[in-house]
């Protein structure tokens, strides 16, 4: 997702009336990654989750997924037409929900974190939106074959990606944590203690 939103920003940045929205939209990423990652890092360094709804931080996937095909695919349309920006933003998020689903088949994510996802991605993509769009897109085919290969690599990404591994590392960097917390051991934790409350008198 973030090749596809740098070349979009790119192509935004140089062309005339496309700057406004291009700062617009790097804003909204820039904070909408920043909590994905202080999610993340909070949980595998000090294992500050949710086990009643198996959260232990934001899918990254599905935030960039939605953050980004309904930003992108409306410059594709004619700022005259706004049907059919419109109707592209709508694709867009429909493309953003499969990839929220492939999340949930692949058991990467819980629905809490897929759900937390489109949340996050959908203030920024509805906030994006809103900002009138420039008269002119080029290089559309070159920015149409980067979403295609991007929903490939979403759909089929391994979920230890390199960027789970930046995030793990500085998580127990600041936390000071030999591992990171585990899903498991939360879960597994939260049973114990939901049992021992069951056998109290």
């Amino acid at each position: 997702m973030l090749p596809a939103a740098l070349l979009a920003l790119l192509t935004l940045c140089i062309q005339p009336g496309g700057r406004q929205l291009a700062v617009r939209w790097a804003m909204g990423l820039a904070v909408a990654i920043a909590v994905t990652a202080a999610s993340k890092v909070l949980f595998m360094g000090w294992g500050l989750g949710s086990a009643a709804l198996n959260f232990t931080g934001v899918s990254g996937h599905t935030l960039l997924a939605t953050a980004v095909f309904p930003v992108v695919l409306p410059l594709f349309g004619s700022p005259a037409a706004s049907h059919r920006r419109n109707m592209l933003f709508a694709v867009g998020c429909l493309l953003a929900l499969l990839i929220g689903v492939s999340r949930l088949v692949l058991h990467a994510h819980s629905p809490s974190e897929v759900l937390a996802g489109w949340a996050l991605g959908g203030g920024v993509a509805v906030w994006v939106h809103r900002h009138p769009a420039p008269a002119v897109f080029p290089h559309r085919p070159v920015i149409a074959g980067v979403l295609v290969a991007c929903i490939a690599l979403a759909l089929y990404s391994v979920d230890h990606s390199p960027s789970h591994a930046l995030i793990t590392r500085v998580a127990l960097q600041l936390s000071g944590q030999p591992e990171p917390h585990s899903r498991a051991a939360m879960l597994a934790r939260s049973a114990t203690a939901h049992a021992q409350r069951l056998l109290q008198p």
